[in-house]
């Protein structure tokens, strides 16, 4: 709660957290564009969950019964969510507008009687534009020399003879544009689902914006830096959380998908087959035949998938796999196989005839690695794991999780305690993780460690 008798918040950037105001506070802001600085009172009785003062703009969130009141001198108030303000004076509700930008306007002061008219709505700025310059103009192509303009193709070592030049067309590199599934709901550190993988494969595409690439399903701080630095790109406050005003920029900017260019390939390589080596794209949680197929012809170069497992279940080794696939090949890291991968894969693998794929089982009669054995206290109660887990993992941490899941053999049917988190116990995570509310990604991370301690401390 903001109590004492004057605070100011200089311009720059300001943050504030969850207050209630009790008495007035002085913002001090810059004008749009740059330039002076101006006073703005936050009204006594306001209340939000959040205040971001960064240069010219106050960016408020709010929820419940939360309302903002502003008032100035003689300026006008603009805002990106069409309130209506009079002459110094703009109060907004939650009922209004959960998130909402505001900045000072002109003098409204002085001059005949009131009345409406004079409302700009508040556009974000936008970073500032490149320019690239163009090519002069010309009526026939021509082989650039070394005065050409840097955007020129590049000249190949044998230049062909002049009569050939002025009859053939130079090629161009296509660019192909990839669609990408946009998460629809709100997401903030900590969280874990399906939605944030979404959002991390489109950040991904992007290195400059998420040069990690990871994408895993949770919502944390790489994640987050990620989605500050697309905030900053689009004019958005930096806040590092995926509110309304982010999830409508990330419709805007990658709904028509995303444009990325093959790297050139040379012009002795034949033609690609029109049919792809597997027949659907497949991504983080897929299983079948053609996963399993996949993962051997992976396994046949170490350093791509250097654990080489063959389980028939796309979890997070394969999901490594086939970014250092796409590396090597020039393409988005992004551990999905989407159109461009397969049109790789096919390229690459298109001469191999596919194996029948294996009859996949985790193992049940010795554990992968040496294990001590899972003690009981004395109350007959089993160590809890400590630990989060996932696909491919071997630890005594994972043979915990599976003697406490094969308590319940509608959960874990197979009850085998192998101290390998293989297919079998992946499953069985996500049938808990369903009984329990908890979203189903078979990966035991902060949450399901909480309710694993929750329930079965409790026996």
């Amino acid at each position: 709660m903001l109590g004492v008798a004057l605070v100011v918040f200089t311009a720059g950037i300001g943050v504030a957290y969850a207050a209630t105001v009790s008495q007035d506070v002085t913002l001090q802001v810059t004008a749009p564009g740059g330039g002076s600085t101006r006073n703005v009172t936050l009204k006594s009785g306001s209340s939000f969950d959040s205040l971001t003062v960064s240069g010219s703009t106050m960016a408020f969130t709010l929820s419940g019964s939360q309302s903002v009141s502003l008032t100035s001198s003689s300026l006008d108030f603009n805002n990106d969510q069409n309130v209506s303000s009079s002459c110094g004076s703009l109060t907004v509700t939650a009922s209004q507008a959960s998130t909402i930008n505001i900045e000072t306007g002109g003098n409204c002061s002085g001059g005949g009687g009131g009345g409406g008219g004079g409302y700009t709505p508040y556009t974000p700025p936008s970073p500032p534009a490149t320019t690239t310059p163009e090519p002069e103009p010309s009526t026939t192509e021509s082989t650039p020399s070394s005065s050409s303009s840097s955007s020129a193709e590049p000249t190949p070592s044998t230049i062909p003879p002049p009569s050939s030049v002025s009859t053939e067309t130079t090629p161009t590199t296509p660019v192909q544009t990839v669609s990408f599934p946009i998460p629809s709901t709100e997401l903030e550190l900590g969280m874990e689902n399906d939605e944030v993988t979404k959002l991390q494969e489109l950040l991904a595409s992007e290195p400059e914006i998420y040069p990690e690439g990871r994408v895993t399903g949770y919502f944390g701080e790489l994640t987050r830096a990620a989605i500050r630095r697309f905030q900053e790109r689009h004019g958005l406050p930096p806040v590092g959380r995926v509110g309304p005003l982010t999830l409508a920029k990330l419709n805007e900017v990658y709904g028509g998908g995303v444009s990325q260019t093959p790297p050139p390939t040379s012009a002795s390589t034949p033609a690609l087959s029109p049919t792809s080596l597997f027949e659907r794209e497949m991504e983080l949680g897929a299983e079948g035949d053609d996963v399993t197929q996949l993962q051997a012809l992976l396994a046949g170069d170490s350093d791509l998938y250097p654990e080489g497992k063959i389980t028939g279940y796309y979890g997070p080794l394969t999901q490594a796999a086939i970014r250092r696939f796409q590396e090597r090949h020039g393409l988005p890291p992004v551990g999905r196989v989407g159109p461009l991968t397969l049109q790789k894969l096919t390229e690459v693998y298109g001469n191999v005839t596919l194996p029948p794929a294996p009859q996949v089982t985790e193992p049940t009669t010795q554990a992968p690695l040496p294990l001590p054995p899972v003690t009981y206290s004395q109350s007959g109660s089993v160590p809890i794991p400590t630990a989060e887990l996932d696909l491919g993992m071997e630890s005594i941490e994972v043979a915990k999780l599976q003697v406490l899941l094969a308590k319940d053999s509608s959960i874990y049917p197979g009850g085998s305690v192998t101290g390998y988190f293989g297919a079998d116990t992946f499953e069985a995570v996500k049938r808990f993780q369903a009984r329990y509310g908890l979203p189903t990604v078979g990966r035991v991370g902060s949450a399901t460690l909480a309710k694993l301690k929750e329930v079965f401390d409790s026996e």
